[in-house]
């Protein structure tokens, strides 16, 4: 039986489901989430954006995050100066930062920097954006404040770098990168964060921050019972 019968099947035996969670990133996939979606059923779909994770699923999907953001907390474990930060949120900077972040990231990666594909990842990348909560009416809005704000213009339906030799890594994790450099072991996170500003880019914690460094590849997470520790990759 193909994974669409299967999806049917389920939808008649279990009618109240009224959401299905669909737990990988595999572009194969999207006919089965098509299929909820064809009876009504809200979907989402919780992946590894690190992982080639299929885009055309993502945007199938009524609401797509990384799994890292389902991890559990781990905030209670340490000493709250460490981990705890000032209630700060992205701001505009910040914003303007990720989003030049990502059209760097998509194009590296031969992705094409759509607008509507932009705005997803950038979403995977710190689920903290949103254009409304930085008083914008639309994406479109935001999209014409961050091109003024960057070295990037919108051509051909795509997002272009002007300079494909500038440096799209955001200085904080620029700062987390050197300070990992001292150290050739895994090392616990709460030594690392006392180092760390991550309050400046909009983190209340600095789980939060790291999970979004390991999306991007700048490093490597492990745990082991309550503690948890990181490395360069």
């Amino acid at each position: 039986m193909s994974l669409v019968a299967h999806g049917v099947e389920l939808i008649f035996q279990y009618p109240h489901i009224e959401k299905f969670v669909l737990v990988s990133g595999d572009g194969d996939f999207r006919p089965l989430l098509l299929s909820f979606k064809k009876y009504g059923k809200e979907t989402w779909v919780i992946c590894d954006v690190n992982n080639n994770a299929s885009e055309e699923l993502i945007k199938m999907a009524d609401k797509s995050i990384d799994y890292r953001t389902i991890i559990k907390n781990i905030d209670d474990f340490y000493d709250g100066k460490y981990i705890e930060a000032n209630e700060s949120e992205l701001t505009k900077e910040n914003a303007f930062e990720l989003f030049k972040e990502t059209v760097g990231i998509m194009i590296k990666e031969n992705k094409l920097p759509s607008s509507g594909s932009v705005k997803l990842t950038m979403k995977l990348l710190n689920d903290q954006f949103d254009e409304e909560k930085l008083g914008y009416k639309s994406w479109l809005e935001f999209v014409q404040d961050a091109k003024n704000a960057t070295n990037i213009t919108y051509e051909n339906n795509c997002f272009v770098m002007n300079d494909k030799k500038e440096d799209i890594i955001p200085d904080i994790f620029k700062e987390l990168i050197k300070v990992l450099q001292d150290y050739n072991d895994w090392i616990l996170f709460q030594q690392i964060a006392e180092k760390v500003n991550f309050k400046s880019f909009g983190y209340k914690k600095f789980k939060n921050f790291a999970l979004d460094a390991e999306k991007r590849g700048y490093i490597k997470i492990k745990n082991n019972a309550l503690d948890w520790y990181m490395i360069k990759n």
